[in-house]
């Protein structure tokens, strides 16, 4: 089995992949791709103690080029940063064997990502690509893509904490902004939009938002 990694980071998320399809294949091949060298080297030592031959390519997905085609194509939250989705969908729907499956884990534009995106777009005058986006781009494509959601949570605790610096760093990556250099007076609307959109399931008093992951699969035909 050839399996490509689109935006591989670490390798963390592939080791558990590569173990699910370990389950079902005597030869596994892992091709990582990603442009920060620091990623595609640890990408590599990731797997250096595991029986899945892995490789990693320095570059953006829009500039890698190979002869191997792959039996899956996955992006797991990546395609957010590219400029222009469709092109690089389009290459990777080209580089899938017959009845190979492309694979796009992708958060929608709903109550946690759409701080994100607000943020975004005031920030770098251009949005973020959604799951909404990717399905509509394959659609557009006259491509036959399907949709699944794996409905989620991610404990926003200690975001609602300022002298929580784990809090501070999650609240970062959520809002995509380093909020300690937002004016006080937005830092409180952000601990309170986020305040408002959480729950306490239990009973420990953890807030938990929704973080719900829509999984686009598409397959190439078999002939």
């Amino acid at each position: 089995m050839d399996v490509l990694s689109v935006g591989c980071g670490g390798g963390t998320m592939d080791r558990r992949i590569a173990d699910v399809f370990a389950q079902h294949t005597n030869s596994l091949h892992l091709v990582g791709v990603d442009p920060n060298p620091l990623h595609t080297e640890a990408f590599i030592e990731c797997f250096a103690d595991q029986p899945a031959e892995a490789s990693a390519v320095t570059t953006l997905f829009e500039d890698y080029e190979s002869d191997r085609r792959f039996d899956v194509i996955h992006f797991v939250h990546c395609l957010y940063y590219f400029e222009h989705i469709e092109p690089s969908l389009s290459r990777a729907i080209s580089l899938l064997k017959p009845g190979g499956w492309l694979l796009v884990l992708q958060a929608p534009n709903e109550s946690l990502n759409g701080l994100a995106d607000r943020i975004w777009r005031k920030q770098w005058n251009r949005r973020a690509w959604f799951s909404n986006d990717v399905l509509a781009t394959l659609h557009g494509m006259e491509l036959d893509a399907g949709l699944e959601r794996l409905d989620a949570t991610v404990d926003v605790t200690s975001c609602l904490d300022d002298q929580n610096e784990h809090g501070r760093r999650l609240l970062d990556f959520i809002a995509q902004v380093e909020t300690a250099a937002l004016p006080s007076g937005l830092q409180s609307l952000l601990h309170e939009y986020l305040d408002v959109i959480s729950q306490s399931p239990g009973c420990d008093g953890h807030r938990h938002a929704p973080h719900p992951v829509d999984v686009i699969a598409f397959r190439s035909p078999t002939q």
